[in-house]
Parts: C-alpha cells; structure tokens; sequence
C-alpha cells in the first residue's frame, strides 16, 4: 500500500457522533468569534455632577468568520481533511451549512458603503 493511502486513513478526524453535537460545534464557533466583554462604569472625562455610563470592555475581541477558522475549532487537521469531510462526511450537510453561513457574512460586506470593497481585517 503506498504511503500517501496510510497517511490518509490513519489522519485524524474529529470524532462527531451525533448530528446535534457537530451543529452545537458549529454554533460555538459563531458565538466565539463574537468575542467576550463586560460593561464597567468609568468616569467621565472632565465632569463633575454627571453620573457616568458603563463602557464595552472587550476582553477578546471579535475575529471575522473563516473557513479554516471553524474548521480548526471543529478539530480538523488541515483545511483539506476539512474540505474531504464537508464533500463526503455522515455529517457534511452540517458543515457545508456552516461554510454557507460563512460566505453569507462575507456577502453582506460586500454590500456596505465602503471605497475598498469588503474588509476582511478583524
């Protein structure tokens, strides 16, 4: 058997067992790359009498959606042991959902106001 056939069937793949468990992933992914904050009251600048409002303190940042993103998340090796699993998975139809969510975002930025097209940057 050549070696590259080996190195393929003993690759790593993440272990879904049940459809709801992969669509979780999926959705912990999106709520991730959201990011985290919390609200603190600071002073405001320069005032006296006024009561001051709580700020957005991000304590990690929102990221933009990837596809290699959500699938390094989900556990996959390399994007192509990803992109096997999405053509031909028990679960693909999850993971081309997830790609589609992704391409949607993506779309969208394509369509607001903005000189250079979509900015990927996070």
């Amino acid at each position: 058997m050549p070696i590259g056939i080996l190195i393929i069937i003993n690759m790593h793949l993440p272990d879904f067992t049940a459809a709801g468990e992969l669509a979780a992933r999926i959705d912990a992914y999106f709520n991730y790359i959201e990011g985290e904050f919390h609200f603190e009251k600071k002073p405001a600048k320069e005032t006296k009498n006024e009561a001051s409002a709580p700020q957005k303190v991000w304590d990690r940042e929102p990221e933009p959606a990837t596809i290699a993103g959500m699938a390094f998340f989900l556990g996959f090796n390399s994007r192509q042991a990803f992109d096997d699993y999405e053509g031909n998975g028990k679960f693909a139809h999850f993971l081309k959902r997830g790609s589609l969510r992704i391409e949607a975002m993506y779309e969208k930025k394509l369509h607001q106001q903005s000189a250079t097209g979509a900015d990927i940057r996070p």
